[in-house]
């Protein structure tokens, strides 16, 4: 009798220390995450799907490097004009000096000199086209470096999602063995269960802990880096939402007649790379005009005192000035070479990296039609799992299931449930990943 009291005071302390597990943990997924207060609040009203891509591509830090980089393309762009506009400088000389051998002069001068390009066989232009060339790359660049960011902040957002659903799975379990836990310690005196079948529940409630513990401290960490990309302490919406928001935006990528190879050329990716080639292809073109020679009109104007006494005059000259490499041993014939090398791998870099977001696109498009016959048949198969477990505890209680077999078909009831839930998230997690690469991820965040 004493042993009785005794393990169902310890089984109901157990239970007890369950709940208030739970408490704290949803108290610290809930909670402050940063000294700023960062955090996702189960008050505050939910984020949508599309506002927290609109908010990583915006703060994403990444898109400010990139365009600081336009800024830098948008300076070369003004330096490249400046070769065929008129290049002013001031002098100031003096200087103590002999002109022969019975005779020392002091000579000061001050004054201005110029010169204007007249001609120069393509070289600036060939210098604007490579500087409008690494703008319209940079221009790309940031739109990248936004669909990044957003594809970043929507795994996150998806991240938190399954984590929720998975950690409630695992919280039923946790519960449903501390009751059984429970009743076994009663089943164990009438012979309805024994002490193996008491320590299997008692191992199974242990695990269900630990993996409970786990998904709280995965999802905490989903919410913090959401949090601090996107600055919001909003939590996220129902994922039912965010399901419909993808699904329509990839519903025409899976329509037959959907052009990927121009969707695939749009990418950002695709056309910085491109861009970046034709800047390439422009500096090679400079390179190879720079064994021509280069026509300028030069002139200069000052006031010159050459002698001790102070007496002075304006002086000037004006003239054509022609400069043309002669021998270089070979290094002009080796930068141009070289200029050539890096158009040419600019290129290559182009179509592999093409090659590889077809691929991905391609891949993708079958992937999901895949995992969304997939999602179905899990949501039939959690479903009929859930009825044969409702059946079994039906059977278990007049006597026709032992409380092993009950167990092991609870435990394929949540196994069909996490199932259905790695389905479910794979696939918005694929859905999300297409959207990136055929550009739609981007236009999605822009549409808030």
């Amino acid at each position: 009798m004493t042993r009785h009291v005794f393990l169902t005071l310890a089984t109901g302390l157990l239970l007890l220390t369950v709940e208030q597990g739970e408490a704290a943990a949803q108290q610290a997924v809930s909670g402050p995450i940063a000294a700023n207060d960062l955090a996702v609040s189960p008050d505050a009203p939910c984020l949508d799907f599309r506002d927290a891509l609109t908010l990583g591509a915006r703060l994403a830090p990444g898109v400010q490097v990139a365009q600081a980089r336009l800024s830098e393309s948008q300076a070369d762009l003004t330096e490249a004009r400046s070769l065929y506009r008129p290049q002013v400088s001031t002098f100031l000389r003096t200087g103590l000096g002999s002109s022969d051998l019975s005779d020392n002069r002091i000579q000061n001068q001050a004054g201005v000199r110029g010169s204007q390009r007249l001609f120069d066989f393509g070289d600036s232009h060939f210098a604007r086209a490579a500087a409008r060339a690494a703008i319209a790359a940079r221009e790309k660049e940031i739109e990248g470096a936004q669909t990044a960011a957003a594809l970043g902040a929507g795994g996150d957002y998806l991240g938190w999602l399954e984590l929720g659903e998975r950690l409630e799975a695992t919280r039923e379990r946790e519960a449903y063995f501390a009751r059984q836990l429970l009743s076994t310690t009663d089943l164990i005196d009438t012979g309805g269960a024994t002490i193996a079948d008491r320590a299997d529940i008692e191992a199974q409630l242990l695990e269900a802990q630990s993996s409970r513990i786990e998904l709280e401290f995965t999802r905490a960490r989903f919410a913090k880096r959401l949090a601090i990309n996107i600055r919001s302490s909003a939590a996220p919406c129902a994922v039912g939402g965010v399901s419909a928001t993808l699904s329509e935006t990839v519903s025409p990528i899976l329509a037959p007649d959907f052009n990927l190879d121009a969707a695939i050329d749009a990418n950002p990716e695709i056309l910085a790379l491109r861009r970046t080639a034709d800047g390439m292809d422009a500096q090679a073109s400079r390179e190879a005009r720079s064994r021509y020679p280069i026509l300028s009109l030069s002139g200069v104007a000052s006031y010159a005192d050459g002698n001790v006494s102070g007496d002075g005059g304006l002086i000037s000259r004006m003239g054509i000035d022609l400069t043309m490499p002669l021998y270089t041993g070979s290094a002009q014939a080796a930068r141009v070479a070289a200029a050539r090398a890096r158009t040419d791998q600019s290129l290559a870099r182009v179509a592999e990296r093409r090659r590889e977001l077809e691929e991905i696109a391609a891949v993708g498009i079958l992937r999901v039609n895949a995992l969304r016959a997939q999602v179905e048949r899990r949501e039939k198969a959690r479903q009929a799992r859930a009825d044969q477990f409702a059946a079994a505890e039906r059977q278990f209680g007049v006597g026709l299931r032992t409380l092993p077999e009950l167990i092991q078909i609870r435990l394929q009831f949540e196994a069909s449930e996490l199932e259905r839930i790695d389905s479910r998230y794979t696939l918005l997690n694929e859905e999300l990943s297409l959207s990136s690469v055929v550009g739609q991820l981007r236009s999605l965040a822009d549409s808030r």
